[in-house]
């Protein structure tokens, strides 16, 4: 009877140590986390770009106070600069009307007329403006400023655009092997000890390179392709080590207010330097914008994941066994739909709702899971070129069956939260003036993220915190 009980313990033990995602050291469905990264590494340089386009256009100026005022000249200024920032392009029109009636010559005012012009596709008549007023008297800053219009001009008229850009950095996190907080496992339905996690840090590099090509209709339909390749390299826990290939190719086509952006995707991922994912799909993005306030977005993507399964060992005192040696059991199609909200709440403060669900098929029912997620994010621009930008998520995943591995009599359940706050600011805003060219640009970010995960198996309750750091830098040509 003794050696019957030792010989399903060690069973047990054996059965933790190859289940995919409970093995001790690797953190589960490690496939997620190179999209966040590169999603939320994109959203960083919208941010950016959002901040840089911002400038400091001081207190949020009302309509009343320019009614109340009308022949305050750098109140209405200021205000045809924040709606233009809002996208409210109607009312900077009529504002710049009666301030160029009053002032013809002011050169400020004319300036911001051709940047109306320029927002709304008209080039020809924009870079009429902002030649004709070049050769006024002005401050060297607001001349600098028009040159950089002439230059957007410039590219924006050529049909084939390129933009490419490079992140570069590291993080630190907590329990990069996800650990569970309990410090038990369950293998075989028996409960047994776990072992507490392991910080380390990682080397990470996000590089992303696009091509855009008008199709020369006036709409400005285009089509696109874009390649992006993540490396995230941990100093101690290789089994963690990620490397990801992602390319997409579509178009945008403007229907009025309705933007419709249809693509296929391709995704490969390395897990511990050997093959794990290969992923093809199709991809369907709508967005309206219904004002200057509010815009909806909604968004379909079906996806094939084709898993193989890891076999080589990973690094860490704990951790000599293979990686993921059944993770082809996750094998299948993978439905993903999103909805959202973007609410543009002033010219400094973007809020965005999005709610989801997703509906994940495997070769082992117990690899297959639904579930829903919903995800609120803030964007506040800080001037000078700073914003921060926080995000708060959560998820609940139900699997279809219980694990046989793990526990035979219970199928999984996680619920996922997620908090993230990212700080940007520019070198320019950082160090000042006097920057060699190519410098100023380059934009440092910090991020903060906290990621909690419960259920009711205790090999996937865990908790990490995860501190980062990147340097990006964007080139458009």
């Amino acid at each position: 009877m003794m050696t019957k009980w030792w010989n399903l313990l060690a069973a047990a033990v054996l059965a933790a140590h190859a289940a995919p995602g409970a093995a001790q050291g690797l953190q589960p469905n490690p496939e997620r986390e190179p999209a966040r990264e590169v999603e939320a590494e994109r959203d960083a340089r919208e941010a950016a770009r959002a901040a840089g386009e911002k400038g400091d256009l001081g207190p949020e100026v009302r309509f009343d106070q320019v009614l109340a005022d009308p022949d305050d000249v750098p109140l209405n200024l200021r205000y045809v600069e924040q709606r233009i920032r809002a996208g409210d392009l109607r009312a900077a029109a009529a504002t710049l009307e009666r301030v160029l009636a009053v002032e013809p010559d002011n050169a400020r005012a004319r300036l911001l007329y051709g940047l109306v012009l320029l927002r709304l596709d008209n080039l020809a008549e924009a870079e009429r403006e902002l030649l004709a007023i070049r050769p006024l008297p002005m401050p060297d800053s607001l001349r600098a400023e028009i040159d950089g219009y002439l230059k957007q001009i410039e590219q924006r008229r050529r049909l084939t655009r390129y933009t490419a850009s490079l992140s570069l950095g590291g993080h630190f996190d907590t329990n990069r092997d996800a650990a569970p907080r309990s410090h038990t496992r369950r293998a075989l339905g028996i409960t047994g000890t776990a072992d507490h996690g392991q910080d380390d840090l990682a080397v990470l590099g996000i590089g992303t390179f696009e091509v855009r090509h008008d199709l020369g209709y006036q709409a400005k339909h285009d089509v696109f392709g874009r390649a992006t390749l993540l490396v995230d390299e941990q100093i101690r826990l290789s089994q963690q080590d990620l490397k990801a290939l992602f390319l997409e190719a579509g178009g945008s086509f403007r229907l009025e207010n309705l933007l419709l952006i249809p693509s296929v995707n391709y995704t490969q991922l390395e897990l511990n330097r050997q093959d794990y994912l290969y992923a093809g799909g199709l991809k369907l993005r709508a967005e309206r914008r219904l004002d200057s306030f509010v815009q909806l977005q909604a968004e379909g993507q079906m996806q094939y994941q084709d898993f193989d399964a890891v076999t080589r060992f990973g690094s860490g005192k704990q951790n000599q066994t293979s990686t993921a040696p059944l993770a082809d059991e996750q094998s299948g199609y993978r439905l993903d739909l999103e909805a959202g909200i973007t609410l543009n709440l002033a010219t400094d403060h973007q809020f965005t709702l999005t709610a989801g669900w997703t509906n994940k098929e495997a070769k082992e029912n117990y690899q297959a899971y639904a579930g829903g997620r919903l995800t609120a994010s803030h964007l506040w621009l800080l001037g000078g070129g700073q914003f921060l930008l926080g995000s708060v998520s959560m998820e609940a995943l139900a699997y279809d069956r219980a694990d046989p591995l793990v526990d035979p009599d219970v199928p999984r359940r996680d619920t996922l939260y997620r908090a993230r706050l990212t700080y940007g600011v520019p070198f320019a805003t950082l160090f000042g003036d006097g920057l060699p060219a190519g410098i100023g640009d380059m934009v440092w970010t910090g991020t903060g993220e906290l990621l909690v995960s419960d259920g009711n198996l205790p090999n996937y309750t865990y908790a990490n915190v995860r501190l980062q750091a990147l340097v990006t830098k964007r080139w458009e040509f």
